[in-house]
């Protein structure tokens, strides 16, 4: 059935969906109940004013939680409009403005980490005003590079869909949020982008080979540091140029420039060095700096002769650069604008990063992901029977897998390859999930004949060994999530088919034992990563006979037994804390550590009870535990109590928003991965 582009007129507030969150966030995380709150009560930033629909004064005190707006400023009405609004005035000061980001770290390289940031709600709120107000402005700054092979073309309207009745099944706000993940094949970002979504796409796009053909080398480039290195101050000087800039600062504080400046400032605690790393809205602001370095180094190369397309082709994915060229004279002068020009704005290449290719133009890497492709291709298939057998309906397949021999071959590929584990293991796990949903497809094309079963599961088992033995030598988020996905995938496939209990349990014993020893791997006592909160979300997949371990567990999370006690030897972090909570929820055998946790909790509250306005880390954290089923009432009053309310208004609080951004309660991996998977733009 062909697919329909259906028009869809989203709220403005579904920014918050696409454009302020770090892809590599915990999957009980999201922002869809967020989003479904400032719809609901239609909260948005008005200029110098916060403004939402009048409710009540609960309603009134939890806006201030959300915004971190200080309990004692004033709550005014306007009575005008069809629906009562109230609102607050945050003209004051300029500190009313600023917010804290939530900092944490992912693993970037197999021995290097990488600081993302969470920003706060009430930032999330001033991107969404600035979109609303500059969506077109920012479309047409984005669009003066020819280099650029990921720029944003128009606002998304429209989308793909199987059909309509997908949205009517559903409520309206729930589809909204939840199809869009789910079914939509778009709307992954607020703009629609081209050319690249990946830049690994432009290595096997026509425009790339098209380059090979005209010219006979490549040399790549890199941005040193560059979300750490931008000054925002530099975004007017890419739109108006830095001498008129400065001269002209007063008169531009309206425009588009300076607004994006004070914007990028405000949601970075008003810091000008270095931007967000992980939001859309921040790779928006480095496009727009880089298109102008792209504009200026094209017209300065052909200034000095050089022809486009003739003499050099130049493309720029984000921060890298790809310069193709006959000349070396012409990449040289290429590279010395490149310095120059970035030099104006701050920034600098990456000396380390220099990689020159001549023809045929293909790197070591794409050569490993070619014998890996067919590898697997080889590896993994059913040897079905061209004809039927007499009295069978189906024709006969059989597969086995040797796992030592798959773990050999790949590892003969990397070594002749020269190249890393972490190169291609998320192109490699790509590879198997696709290939488990086919081995899983035509399992129901086949003759189910006795030992079929038993094949099968072997076959799963050994290629559940390979993958998880792959994935451990350099775990990261993204390929975390692929692992989880094939997991999920073929304990979806036990639970959904009649075969054996036996061959079922295998299979969750594998997935146990691997995570549990990934866990062990990389628990050092300090804290959980990421990714090992990825695994603990899988493992509890597989019920109540495949737990981690109480003394595991703790360790993971930093916490350490004392005469029979349980304390946190670090601080431990938002995201840790409600993936902890998520994964023990009211089990009787983590008690003592659910205990301990509410001790920390209510430990770094008081600690924080003078900075907790424009905190993101202790406002998402308020909010979650508010809601959390996990929780003591004792504990969420105690938290009230920070925020200037009494405990008898917490269940009027809670009314308003069953979750924040952990769903604690009828949580679906499946759906929450497939989610992650649509909202992967880079």
């Amino acid at each position: 059935m062909p697919k329909k582009a259906l028009s869809i007129n989203f709220p403005i507030q579904r920014v918050v969906l696409s454009d302020v969150l770090p892809y590599e966030v915990p999957i009980v995380f999201s922002n869809k109940y967020f989003y479904r709150f400032l719809c609901e009560h239609d909260i948005r930033f008005l200029g110098s004013k916060i403004e939402w629909e009048s409710k009540d004064s609960v309603l009134d005190k939890l806006v201030k939680i959300l915004l971190s707006i200080p309990p004692d400023v004033i709550v005014k009405r306007d009575t005008t409009s069809i629906r009562e609004k109230s609102y607050v005035d945050v003209s004051q000061t300029k500190t009313d403005y600023h917010s804290v980001p939530f900092a944490f770290f992912t693993t970037h390289k197999q021995d290097q980490l990488r600081q993302l940031s969470l920003m706060h709600p009430k930032a999330q709120l001033l991107v969404v005003e600035f979109y609303d107000q500059y969506k077109d402005l920012i479309i047409y700054f984005a669009g003066k590079s020819n280099f650029s092979l990921r720029s944003p073309k128009r606002v998304a309207g429209c989308t793909f869909i199987d059909s309509r009745t997908l949205i009517e099944k559903q409520d309206q706000l729930d589809s909204l949020v939840e199809v869009s993940g789910e079914n939509y094949e778009n709307l992954r970002s607020f703009f629609v982008y081209e050319k690249f979504s990946n830049v690994f796409k432009f290595y096997e796009s026509s425009e790339h080979l098209q380059c090979e053909r005209d010219f006979k080398f490549l040399t790549k480039y890199d941005i040193s540091g560059c979300f750490d290195g931008i000054y925002t101050h530099s975004l007017p000087w890419a739109i108006y140029g830095k001498s008129y800039s400065k001269v002209y600062m007063t008169p531009l504080k309206e425009s588009f420039g300076s607004k994006f400046d004070s914007l990028m400032q405000r949601i970075n605690y008003n810091e000008t060095n270095g931007i967000l790393i992980g939001p859309e809205v921040s790779r928006i602001f480095a496009e727009i700096i880089s298109q102008a370095v792209d504009a200026e180094v094209s017209a300065c190369l052909m200034e000095k002769g050089w022809r486009l397309n003739q003499d050099f082709k130049i493309y720029r994915y984000v921060d890298d650069y790809f310069v193709f060229y006959n000349s070396e004279e012409c990449c040289h002068q290429a590279k010395m604008l490149l310095q120059e020009i970035l030099k104006r704005f701050k920034l600098s290449l990456n000396k380390g990063k220099e990689e020159t290719l001549s023809r045929p133009i293909i790197t070591p890497i794409s050569i490993a992901k070619k014998k890996i492709s067919d590898l697997l291709d080889k590896s993994l298939t059913w040897n079905i029977a061209s004809d039927l057998k007499d009295g069978e309906s189906r024709p006969r397949g059989e597969i086995y897998i040797r796992r030592s021999t798959l773990v050999t071959d790949f590892k003969s590929i990397l070594s002749a390859s020269g190249v890393g584990y972490g190169d291609v293991l998320n192109y490699s796990l790509s590879v198997v999930e696709r290939k488990v949903g086919a081995l899983i497809d035509s399992y129901a094309k086949i003759e189910k004949l006795p030992d079929l079963d038993k094949g099968l599961s072997k076959a799963l088992e050994s290629l559940l060994w390979f993958v998880f033995f792959v994935y451990a030598v350099s775990p990261k988020v993204n390929t975390t999530m692929k692992l989880c996905r094939i997991c999920q995938r073929i304990l979806a496939f036990y639970s959904e088919n009649p075969i054996g209990l036996n061959y079922g349990a295998l299979i969750s014993q594998v997935i146990h034992k691997r995570c549990t020893s990934i866990i062990d791997k990389y628990s050092d006592g300090k804290g959980a990563r990421i990714e090992i909160m990825y695994l603990l979300v899988l493992m509890g997949q597989l019920g109540k006979n495949y737990r981690v371990s109480e003394s595991l567990l703790a360790r993971c999370f930093g916490f350490e037994k004392i005469d029979g006690v349980y304390t946190v030897k670090n601080e431990i972090d938002y995201f840790s804390i409600i993936t902890l909570l998520f994964y023990i929820g009211k089990k009787v055998r983590y008690s003592g550590i659910r205990s301990a946790l509410e001790t920390c909790i209510l430990q770094r509250f008081s600690q924080n009870r003078g900075s907790l306005i424009g905190n993101s880390e202790m406002t998402h954290l308020a909010l979650d535990l508010l809601v959390c089923p996990y929780v003591r009432r004792e504990t969420k009053e105690s938290i009230l109590s920070y925020y200037g309310m009494p405990g008898s208004d917490l269940s009027r609080l809670q009314s308003y928003n069953d979750y924040w951004f952990t769903k604690w309660a009828n949580f679906d991996f499946s759906k929450e991965l497939d989610a992650k998977v649509s909202q992967e733009v880079y």
